[in-house]
Order: structure tokens, then sequence, then C-alpha cells
């Protein structure tokens, strides 16, 4: 049975344009095999507004394009509200632990 790598990324607090750009670079750096699979743990967003949205819609984009994809973890009930009212929540799937998302990928 082939095993599966999964990467684990925890989300900024919170991140300006040059940390999101940090960040997904350094997200980007982990997307380098075919079928990339991304947790990224959410439980210390204490911000999510318009550039942390970017930034995770680019990290599910560039997963997609190596037919991968992006999880999204433990997220607190604000930042969730937010992706919700934007629409984005429903990209992504969702999961209370890092521990649910990552099992998610076997």
């Amino acid at each position: 049975m082939e095993k599966v790598e999964i990467q684990v990324r925890q989300f900024p607090e919170a991140l300006d344009v040059g940390q999101g750009r940090g960040f997904l670079h350094e997200v980007e750096s982990h997307m380098e095999t075919d079928r990339p699979r991304v947790v990224l743990d959410c439980s210390r967003v204490r911000r999510m507004d318009r550039p942390a949205i970017h930034i995770l819609l680019c990290c599910l984009e560039e997963a997609m394009k190596r037919s991968g994809d992006v999880r999204l973890a433990a997220i607190p009930r604000d930042a969730g509200e937010i992706l919700q009212a934007t629409g984005v929540y429903g990209l992504f799937q969702v999961f209370d632990s890092v521990e649910e998302a990552a099992e998610s990928f076997r």
C-alpha cells in the first residue's frame, strides 16, 4: 500500500500581504509532489480577513493544479462564520481537528 504524505501547516493568527506571500511560498515549497495533501491548522487564527482568505484560496489553487487538496482544521467559530458568509467555507473540507483532517486523506 502506498504511503500517503500529508503536510500539516499552522495557519498564522493574522497576516498582512507580505506575511501572506511568505506563508504561501512556504506551503508551495511542499507541493512539489504529485497530488499534494495539505492540512492547514487554523486553531490560532484570530482574524479571517481578505488577505487571509486570499491565501487560503491560493493554497487550494496550487494544490488543485497538482491534483491535490487542502483541508482546514480547527477553525475558530468567528473565522468559520466569516468563511461561510463569504462562500469560501464550502470550497474546503473542514474538520474539527488536525488529526481528523489528516486521516481523511487516508
